[in-house]
């Protein structure tokens, strides 16, 4: 039949005009057989007709139902933006009209109108919320005045872009309005009309090719803004940066001329930069900031080089970058080395101030928190100085030397002796708790990270106790007396000896590793701030160490042994030595300036909250020296 021969899908009118046209199979076929075989042909047929619809109909309605959706997610990522929008006009709307400026310590005033003509870094700061003003109402920004004036004149009048300029407004993300316009339209391209209704209206009225060519256009319009919603946040995230880092500010005197900048942007000098140091916050500022007596205009192109990085800032001020010990791009790039007229930092060792008071040799020096210094003496006194020299209080109730003082986070004083005791102190003088247990003396004191306290003693052990004098751990191992130890900030302990290693240990008493590598007894022993531990002894040199045990620099100057070391804030390290000096060194193992005045061996060595250096002597004096880079010479 014609209908069966048909490979297609027969529709039902075809099927009903093949049975009027059928030619007929039998000469006398029976009209009930035939009516019964054309029934069942064309039900079948009507069946298959029906389910094709009905999957025809469902298939519709899946896909109807995805192209509302997709159409009511863009309704409502339009919803989203158009309230993000309207927030944000809200808050540049609340802002006053004229806006003030504190610039790197420069006050420049503009209107709200000028700095909302171009998008920008200034209006995401402004729109966070976090960038507050001062008491005087000026929002502090860590850039050059100068440039950011021009930067204003740009918004203010357009124009061409210097070149001069052009680093400024990238950092500011400012684009030109021509190059604004072509971004605008590389991210458009195809984009559909946001309206969505007539997008909904159009995709019930076309053909299905044209249907899926509209889908496509509302989810690239989709992506378009969702796109343009994360980078909004993204923007406010980085502002929000920005502005937490400019918090840190620091005060600089330049000759009287005041600039302002952040510690971040003065540590991008280096570690061993001068600069670098006054980020550290160790060294007060004073009112008028921390003074530097150098050309205010040529610090102005430093500090310029250190926000920006600009190599064509850095040729004009070569020898300012050398004077401060910045790292400039100009050696780098050329390949050189350090210059050899570059800046090495020394002392003038006039400056100090002798502090006595004690009747016998000063064994220990510790600064505490608050500004004060804590010393101890073979005289069995501990005492308790202002920097100007006043002795505020004396503790005493040790039978014999004090040997170490360390400050607890509580405030209190934890002391040890010759006794072979350690006690902690009220700073009224009052003894609060004794902690016995060792059998010789104790040399050495540490607060752990934990709260307690470790103690190292003649007897060759070291003890872990409790505030109230309980001794929780006894860690065997040297075979020497324990003449050193301190508290790792890795929760760990290390420990120097007579036996000449030095060990780190677990709080449970488990030694990690041994450092051997010292020819005579380890006295003192610190961590510096890259983690990394010094230690220096009967032999006149220093080592540090990493806490694998391996030793990266060995220091060698003194002339006598070496009784006490110290990391400092800067980077640098400090140390007291038998041949009567205090040094300062570079961790590379260079010697920064050498500190002479004391008459006797140098016992102990501390960094005052100042930055300057305190030390203790057998000459029964303490001297403070003026370690700032700005008083030397």
């Amino acid at each position: 039949m014609e209908a069966q021969t048909n490979s297609h899908s027969p529709s039902l009118l075809g099927v009903l005009r093949g049975i009027r046209t059928a030619p007929m199979i039998c000469p006398h076929p029976s009209p009930d057989h035939f009516t019964d075989a054309r029934r069942r042909m064309t039900d079948t047929f009507l069946t298959r007709f029906y389910e094709r619809l009905k999957r025809f109909r469902e298939a519709f309605e899946v896909y109807e139902a995805d192209c509302l959706t997709l159409g009511k997610i863009l309704e409502e990522r339009l919803k989203q933006c158009e309230l993000m929008q309207k927030e944000r006009e809200e808050k540049l709307e609340a802002l006053p009209l004229q806006l003030k400026f504190n610039v790197g310590g420069q006050e420049i005033e503009t209107t709200k109108t000028t700095l909302l003509k171009n998008p920008s870094l200034l209006t995401e700061m402004l729109i966070s919320g976090k960038w507050k003003p001062d008491d005087k109402g000026y929002y502090f920004i860590d850039r050059d005045a100068k440039k950011f004036e021009s930067v204003l004149d740009y918004l203010q009048s357009g124009g061409e872009v210097k070149r001069k300029i052009q680093d400024e407004l990238d950092f500011f993300w400012i684009v030109p309005e021509e190059e604004d316009e072509r971004r605008k339209r590389r991210r458009m391209g195809d984009a559909a009309d946001p309206i969505i209704q007539d997008k909904i209206e159009s995709l019930l009225r076309t053909k299905w090719r044209d249907t899926e060519r509209e889908i496509a256009l509302v989810k690239k319009e989709t992506n378009r803004i969702d796109e343009i919603m994360n980078t909004t946040r993204e923007n406010v995230k980085k502002a929000e940066k920005y502005v937490e880092e400019q918090e840190e500010k620091v005060k600089l005197n330049v000759r009287g001329k005041k600039y302002i900048t952040t510690k971040k942007t003065l540590r991008k000098g280096g570690e061993e930069s001068v600069l670098a140091a006054l980020a550290s916050g160790r060294w007060t500022e004073g009112a008028e900031g921390h003074p530097i007596d150098r050309n205010s205009r040529a610090f102005a192109r430093v500090l310029d080089y250190l926000r920006t990085g600009s190599r064509e800032i850095a040729w004009k001020v070569t020898e300012e970058l050398d004077y401060f010990g910045i790292a400039d791009p100009i050696t780098t790039w050329r390949g050189w080395k350090h210059r050899s007229n570059r800046k090495t930092w020394t002392m003038d060792t006039t400056r100090a101030a002798t502090l006595t008071g004690h009747r016998s040799c000063i064994d220990t020096v510790y600064s505490m928190k608050n500004g004060q210094i804590a010393s101890g003496s073979e005289d069995g006194m501990v005492k308790i100085w202002n920097p100007d020299g006043k002795c505020t209080a004396t503790l005493s109730g040790h039978r014999c030397w004090i040997r170490c003082i360390v400050e607890l986070r509580n405030g209190q004083l934890a002391t040890g002796s010759t006794d072979k005791a350690v006690k902690i102190w009220d700073l009224d003088g009052r003894c609060t708790a004794t902690l016995s247990g060792h059998t010789d003396s104790v040399i050495s004191v540490t607060e752990l990270c934990n709260g307690q306290i470790a103690s190292g003693s003649k007897d060759e052990t070291v003890k872990i106790w409790t505030l109230d004098g309980t001794c929780t751990v006894t860690i065997y191992g040297h075979s020497g007396s324990v003449f050193s130890v301190a508290g790792l900030s890795n929760g760990q302990l290390a420990s120097g000896s007579a036996d000449k290693t030095v060990k780190v240990w677990k709080l449970d008493g488990t030694c990690v590793t041994t450092f051997s590598g010292h020819k005579a007894p380890v006295r003192s022993i610190a961590e510096l701030s890259n983690g990394q531990i010094v230690s220096g002894g009967g032999g006149d040199t220093l080592k540090i160490w990493t806490l694998d045990g391996q030793c990266t620099a060995t220091l060698v100057g003194h002339t006598d042994s070496i009784f006490s070391v110290t990391g400092l804030s800067n980077g640098q390290l400090a140390s007291g030595s038998a041949d009567q000096t205090v040094k300062v060194w570079n961790i590379d193992g260079t010697c920064a300036a050498t500190l002479s005045g004391h008459s006797g061996s140098v016992y102990s060595v501390a960094e005052l909250s100042d930055g300057r250096i305190a030390s203790g002597s057998s000459d029964n004096t303490l001297r403070i020296w003026s370690w700032h880079p700005f008083l030397i010479f």
